[in-house]
């Protein structure tokens, strides 16, 4: 007995592996564009949060759609991923273009005045 079917891997994948590498793409832009020259060691070091973040949230929908699977809660899940990973590239987006603007992080404080 696998832990997902075929079509499942499929279905996953080709919505994962796109969010993960836009993501990715964002944090190595911002990385190649500092004034200073780093190594693949620490520009890697520099990407770890968000590769640990990718592995984490690709472990997450794996299993819950190994949970999840036939039914009300496989909709259930479905809404979600899509919803949430919506969500995460809107949110990487936007920490990306006001990085990209002010040159400091985008945090919660700020989130918060703004709203």
């Amino acid at each position: 007995m696998s832990l997902l079917s075929r079509r499942d891997w499929t279905y996953l994948l080709s919505l994962l592996v796109p969010f993960v590498l836009y993501d990715l793409v964002l944090k190595g832009s911002l990385v190649v564009s500092w004034p200073k020259h780093l190594g693949f060691a620490e520009s890697l070091g520099l990407m770890r949060s968000d590769l640990l973040f990718s592995m984490g949230y690709t472990l997450l929908w794996l299993s819950l759609f190994a949970v999840a699977r036939k039914g009300l809660w496989r909709r259930v899940v479905t809404i979600l991923f899509h919803a949430a990973t919506i969500l995460v590239a809107l949110l990487a987006t936007t920490a990306y273009q006001y990085f990209k603007v002010t040159g400091s992080t985008l945090d919660i404080s700020f989130i918060l005045i703004s709203l």
